[in-house]
């Protein structure tokens, strides 16, 4: 999160034997995903004590809370609202906007005088 760079490059790891040489697991970074979340399943509650509502057969959409938690903190969340019946196609297609709502490559710092409010385009 340091406004330069791209975001980083997230992989989904459900097999230990998976994870390359190369690669550090830290298990207090992660990304947590609730599928028709209560309201209050935000913030902090994202990362510790998520909860879904059952799904509404009449309703033809899906929302989905995406955050990245590191420990017991919420760093970036983002929602979306899905299809029913293309729900694994459209979450797998909207990978790479989910990973830019989480991590966008400018954070804007609204006490920063030399980059904030006061100065547009930052």
């Amino acid at each position: 999160m340091s406004n330069h760079g791209y975001p980083p490059r997230l992989r989904f790891v459900t097999d230990t034997n998976d994870i390359k040489d190369s690669e550090t697991i830290k298990p207090e970074n992660r990304l947590v995903a609730v599928v028709n979340p209560e309201q209050s399943t935000i913030g902090a509650k994202l990362c510790t004590d998520p909860k879904s509502l059952p799904l509404d057969e009449a309703s033809d959409e899906v929302t989905v809370r995406f955050g990245f938690c590191v420990g017991d903190k919420s760093i970036s969340e983002t929602r979306g609202h899905f299809n029913k019946a293309r729900f694994a196609e459209q979450i797998e297609n909207s990978a790479d906007t989910i990973n830019y709502q989480l991590f966008p490559p400018h954070l804007r710092d609204d006490d920063d005088r030399r980059c904030g409010r006061f100065k547009p385009g930052c």
